[in-house]
């Protein structure tokens, strides 16, 4: 029986990379062998593209130019750890971020710097699809099971972003305060749009979930597949 593939999703600092590594652990803890990626893949030799781009090269590539370096570091990366295979033997692997992450910043991009996020959004759908032709069909990336995104308030997230970041501390994307609101935005339209799985990250009183909490959400969304591979 094939494995499972799962991306956990997000807008920036929001606590994908945390809840990626807990849900490894706890798959391994339960006897499930499992994979975490990263992306971008920072430091290989795939992923030099995308940090020359998110330290300031390229600032003239469009949406799928830039698409397209975010893609090349996925596809070499998952080819080098012989992911396809690894599914097929049964293990499950987890991507921190991955094809939907293009989706929402590509089309984030389109949107003006200031538009009002509190009205209908003008997404650039046919970007978002021509992103998932690219990655999944014409590279062959492995289309994920279940796509898990963290939907956080502007007001959380930047708290969030402050406390990791400050007011510049970041890459270009990481700076732009109003494109990462954008991508989190386009993120929840495309959540909606494609049945993406969303976890509400904000607590009843304003605050933010606890961690533990988060995970044991994932947990929950996860329990048939994993009870299903336990047997």
């Amino acid at each position: 029986m094939n494995g499972k593939v799962i991306t956990i999703e997000g807008g920036d600092r929001v606590g994908k990379h945390t809840q990626s590594i807990l849900l490894s652990q706890y798959l391994y803890s339960i006897g499930i062998d499992t994979i975490t990626l990263s992306f971008p893949n920072y430091g290989s030799k795939q992923a030099s593209p995308v940090e020359r781009y998110l330290a300031g090269d390229f600032l003239n590539a469009n949406g799928m130019e830039a698409s397209l370096l975010y893609a090349f570091d996925r596809s070499i990366t998952c080819r080098e750890q012989n992911i396809k295979k690894f599914i097929e033997d049964g293990g499950w692997v987890i991507f921190d971020r991955f094809t939907p992450s293009n989706q929402m910043y590509q089309c984030a991009r389109d949107l003006p710097e200031e538009i009002d996020l509190n009205k209908p959004l003008p997404i650039n759908w046919k970007m978002a699809e021509d992103v998932e032709t690219l990655e999944y069909d014409i590279l062959g990336l492995p289309k994920p099971d279940h796509i898990i995104f963290l939907a956080l308030s502007r007001e959380n997230n930047d708290i969030l972003l402050k406390k990791d970041l400050g007011e510049n501390g970041g890459d270009i994307h990481e700076n732009n305060h109003s494109l990462l609101d954008r991508a989190a935005a386009v993120g929840m339209e495309l959540a909606k749009k494609y049945h993406w799985e969303i976890i509400n990250c904000d607590s009843k009183d304003g605050g933010i979930q606890s961690i533990e909490f988060i995970h044991e959400m994932i947990k929950g969304l996860l329990a048939h597949d994993i009870e299903n591979a336990m047997e």
